[in-house]
């Protein structure tokens, strides 16, 4: 369980994981500096282009410097706070990094002005890293083991990554943690045989657009699938999702995925108008009905009058207990949902439920 802000109760910590081993080379750098940018950037937040690609590069070579140097990830949020300190270029030099180093010095080099305003931006985006319970997490203890990612997609182990949204979230630790396995596990499917992962891995993405921000993630969609990892995105609207990948982003989630559920509570009439038009039409016959002199007589014409088998306004008002599912190759069907209170699995998670409360 790795759960820095204590979501599951005041339980003792049992690992700590390095972010930084993470890192094997720039790319690797680049790739953890956007995942904890991404983390912690407001949604509606205004962008400057020059500002917000400078400071993303100053937390890329930070990033990379600390991982060369074999310096504690926190570090960063020291160097990133005084503009003088030249430690991650000389790291860089040393490491057969000139251009990174280079960049640093670039940076540090602006007129005042601009320097402080990309490197506010950047200690903005690192500010997770002063939380000292965040760092408890990251940093070493020597009196509990290393999680170590790599290891972990090889075994049948599994991990509980846990955080809160909100001041002192620890999402930007657990988005990169979750990025660190996905890719792990990637790489070691590519290299087992079939190119799949021997033991399929699940990852639940619950609250992902909050927690789990990954700008990559559409794009890893559709290769999950053929190296055996079956990747579960929950999300409360279409719309919180596109605030994160944008309309083509969330097409992508959508489009690739195998299995796609809509369990209710959407007003999102665009979006609605879609699962209406997915599910498809039905046709009807019309029965008319006249009356004359002659008395009354009745007519059914057949297949005469088509319409929506679930109109926008029944996905708008699907009654909880009901569930829309969407599967490759399949008619959409209407189902009825099982909460686990009446699984046959109850009395189990009751039983756990209670050993896990106190």
């Amino acid at each position: 369980i790795f759960d820095p802000q204590q979501v599951v109760g005041n339980k003792p910590q049992t690992c700590w994981w390095n972010p930084l081993t993470f890192v094997k080379d720039p790319a690797h750098a680049i790739k953890l500096s956007n995942v904890l940018v991404d983390a912690t950037r407001e949604k509606n937040a205004t962008s400057n282009a020059f500002f917000d690609n400078s400071a993303r590069d100053l937390v890329a070579g930070l990033i990379l410097a600390a991982a060369l140097g074999n310096r504690p990830i926190t570090e960063i949020f020291t160097w990133v706070n005084d503009d003088t300190d030249t430690t991650a270029q000389t790291i860089l030099v040393r490491h057969h990094q000139p251009l990174w180093a280079d960049r640093l010095e670039g940076i540090a080099s602006l007129v005042p002005q601009t320097r402080s305003g990309v490197y506010g931006g950047a200690s903005t985006m690192l500010q997770f890293l002063s939380n000292p319970e965040n760092a408890n997490w990251i940093t070493p203890q020597h009196d509990i083991p290393e999680f170590q990612h790599e290891q972990f997609v090889t075994s049948t182990d599994t991990l509980y990554a846990l955080s809160l949204e909100g001041g002192g979230s620890a999402a930007p630790i657990l988005a990169a943690l979750t990025v660190a396995v996905a890719e792990a596990a990637l790489d070691q499917g590519a290299k087992s045989p079939g190119g799949r992962l021997a033991t399929p891995m699940l990852i639940e993405l619950d609250e992902a657009a909050n927690i789990c921000p990954w700008r990559e993630l559409p794009n890893q969609y559709s290769h999950f699938g053929s190296r055996g990892i079956v990747v579960d995105t929950i999300l409360q609207s279409w719309s919180q999702g596109v605030e994160v990948w944008g309309e083509a982003g969330m097409k992508k989630l959508w489009g690739p995925a195998n299995l796609s559920i809509y369990l209710g509570g959407s007003k999102e009439i665009p979006f609605l108008k879609d699962l209406s038009e997915l599910i498809g039409d039905i046709w009807e016959d019309s029965i008319n009905i006249s009356t004359g002199r002659g008395g009354r007589s009745q007519s059914r014409s057949l297949d005469s009058q088509r319409r929506p088998l679930a109109t926008i306004s029944q996905l708008a008002a699907l009654p909880l207990g009901r569930a829309w599912v969407f599967a490759s190759g399949a008619t959409p069907v209407l189902i009825q949902t099982q909460p686990w209170m009446t699984s046959p699995n109850a009395h189990e998670i009751t039983q756990s439920i209670k050993q896990h409360a106190n």
